[in-house]
Order: C-alpha cells, then structure tokens, then sequence
C-alpha cells in the first residue's frame, strides 16, 4: 500500500514543488507531502530523478497546474458565453411565441367578427327570399284574379254585344213598316227602351 501511495509520478511532483518553494526535496519531506509511503522507496525515486537526465519535453507540475486553472477558466467562460447565447435565444423564441399568440388571438378575434358578419347576411339573405318568395305568391294570386276579371270581362263584353244586337234587331222590326198599313201604332219609346235620342229622331 505505501509503495502504491509513493509512486515516481507523485514523488516527482511533489520534488518539483519543493523545488519551486526553494526547499531541499528530502525523503521526510517527500513523505510527509505525499501522505505515505515507505522511506526506502522514496529513496529510490529520489535517486531515480537525480540520475535521470532532464527531459525538456516533460510539462512541470506546475505548468500543468497553471494550464488545469485556465483550462477551467476557458470552461467556465465557455459555458458562460453558452448560457448568455442560450439565454438570449430563448429569449428571442419568447417574444417570437408572444408576437405569434397576438397574432393568433387577432386573427381569432377578425374571425369571431366575420363569423358574426357571416351570420348577419345569412339571416338577411333568409328574410329577402321569404319577401321574395311572397311576393312572388301575391303576384300569382294577382296574375289568376286579372286572368278571372279578363274572362269576367269578356262574358259581359260577349253579353252586352248580345243585349245590344238583340235590342237592335227588336227595334229594327218595330220600326219596318207594317203589311197591314200606315195606321199600324208604333209603339212607345218607354215601350221599347229605347235611348231618348233615338226615339226623338224617330218622332
């Protein structure tokens, strides 16, 4: 377990603190930094990195620690600038659905009127026909009682030429002379019914 706890990474980065801090990286001190540990293996790392030649390529620790913080830095702003963009994103899909709901209720509103419109001439148009349609009956009524009053019309027409050709034709014959002479009595206008007029230019 102590072998576990003092690896040659952990022992490096705490040597490499160390000597950031100015400090003699000794076995104790590399202990006590690293939590654990045998002393005898961290002897070894020890004399591992001394003898280990110095790799330019390796990263220090505290680059990497350096790098960690701004990493996260760059995170954090990232998600930050990801919130504000969200943000405002939603906030434009907000007022696209507000300015969409008053266009919905406008639209439902000029609707609910044409509707009310649309009812209206349904009703008036209904009350033209039925004046229409009734008018139409009295017109037909009125067109049978002419068509009655013109038959009426020509009957008595008929029976008063009748009247007329038959009153002639009586006073045709009073007015003939007689067989039987000149001292035959014409009869009297009243007699006959005949028009003043006539009976005076008979006289």
């Amino acid at each position: 377990m102590s072998n576990q706890i003092a690896t040659f990474e952990r022992v490096r980065d705490v040597v490499e603190t160390l000597r950031k801090r100015n400090v003699a990286p000794t076995a104790d001190r590399v202990i006590a930094m690293v939590g654990g540990g045998s002393k005898s293996t961290v002897l070894s790392h020890l004399k591992r990195l001394r003898d280990a030649p110095m790799d330019d390529d390796a990263i220090p620790p505290s680059v990497m620690d350096a790098a960690r913080v701004a990493l996260n830095e760059v995170y954090l702003a990232g998600r930050s600038a990801e919130a504000d963009t969200v943000r405002a994103a939603t906030e434009r899909l907000s007022q696209a659905v507000r300015e969409q709901d008053a266009q919905i209720e406008e639209l439902a509103g000029l609707n609910e009127r044409l509707e009310w419109s649309k009812a209206q001439l349904i009703k008036q148009l209904k009350a033209v026909k039925a004046d229409h349609e009734a008018a139409v009956e009295r017109a037909e009524a009125l067109a049978k009682e002419n068509d009655g009053l013109r038959s009426e019309l020509a009957v008595e027409r008929q029976n008063s030429q009748t009247r007329v050709q038959d009153t002639l034709a009586r006073v045709e014959r009073l007015l003939t002379p007689s067989s039987t002479g000149p001292d035959v009595a014409r009869p009297d206008r009243k007699t006959l019914g005949l028009p003043a007029k006539l009976q005076e230019r008979r006289g």
